[in-house]
C-alpha cells in the first residue's frame, strides 16, 4: 500500500525513524521509497543471513549505497509502543543451520539475544504470494506451496494454452526478470498458436 500511494502521487509522513521488515524486493522498494519520502533513517530488519536474502544482491548494494541500513539475522518478535503509537520493535539474534535439500537454510534463535530499536514506523513487507482470487474455484491450475503457477520449461501452465509468467510463477522478482519471463512466455505462446494453426 505504501508503495501504490508514493507510485500514485501522495506522500505519507512514516517519521524519521523507520524500519521495515522482510528480504525481498518489496522490502527494499519499501526501505528505498521511505527514504525519498523525507524519513531520516530506515533498517530492514531480516531474519536470515544476507547471502540468503530473496533480493537480488545487486538491489541490496543500491539500496546500502542510498542510505538504508540492513541488520541481518534479527528475527522481530514484538511491535513495541509508547501513547497509542508505534515506537521501536523487538527483536532477537538468529543464527543461521546448514542447507536443505532445496538449498534453503533454517534458522534458529539465539535465547538471551533480545533487542530493541525505535521506529516512529514499521512497514510489514513479507509473505509476498500470487494473488488468484480471480480465478474460478477448482480450476485445474497446479499450484506451489507459496501459490504460484506451477510451469513448464516453456512456461506452459498443467492446462492446455494458458501460459503464466512473471512473479506468478517465480515469487516476487525483479521488473527485469518479469519482463524476460513475459518475453519468454510471449515466444511459447506465438509457437503453441502457430502449430495449432499448421494442424488445421
Amino acid at each position: 500500500s505504501l508503495l501504490k500511494q508514493f507510485s500514485e502521487g501522495h506522500s505519507v509522513d512514516l517519521g524519521e525513524r523507520v524500519i521495515v521488515v522482510g528480504g525481498g524486493y518489496a522490502a527494499l522498494d519499501a526501505a528505498r521509497t521511505a527514504l525519498r519520502m523525507g524519513s531520516g533513517k530506515v533498517t530492514i530488519m531480516y531474519r536470515r543471513a544476507l547471502e540468503d536474502m530473496p533480493a537480488g544482491r545487486g538491489e541490496v548494494e543500491e539500496a546500502l549505497a542510498e542510505g538504508v541500513e540492513v541488520r541481518v539475522q534479527s528475527l522481530p518478535t514484538a511491535i513495541l509502543s509508547r501513547r497509542g503509537r508505534v515506537s521501536g520493535l523487538r527483536c532477537t539474534r538468529t543464527k543461521m543451520g546448514r542447507r536443505d535439500k532445496g538449498g534453503r537454510r533454517p534458522f534458529m534463535v539465539i535465547e538471551g539475544t533480545e533487542f530493541e530499536v525505535e521506529a516512529d514506523s514499521i512497514i510489514a513487507a513479507v509473505g509476498q504470494e500470487p494473488e488468484l482470487s480471480w480465478l474460478p474455484e477448482n480450476y485445474p491450475l497446479g499450484r506451489t506451496r507459496r501459490n504460484a503457477l506451477t510451469v513448464n520449461e516453456k512456461l506452459a501452465t498443467s492446462v492446455e494454452g494458458v501460459f503464466a509468467a512473471g512473479d506468478v510463477v517465480t515469487g516476487p522478482s525483479s521488473v527485469v526478470e518479469a519482463m524476460a519471463s513475459g518475453k519468454r512466455a510471449a515466444q511459447s505462446v506465438h509457437q503453441f498458436l502457430s502449430i495449432r494453426e499448421g494442424s488445421r
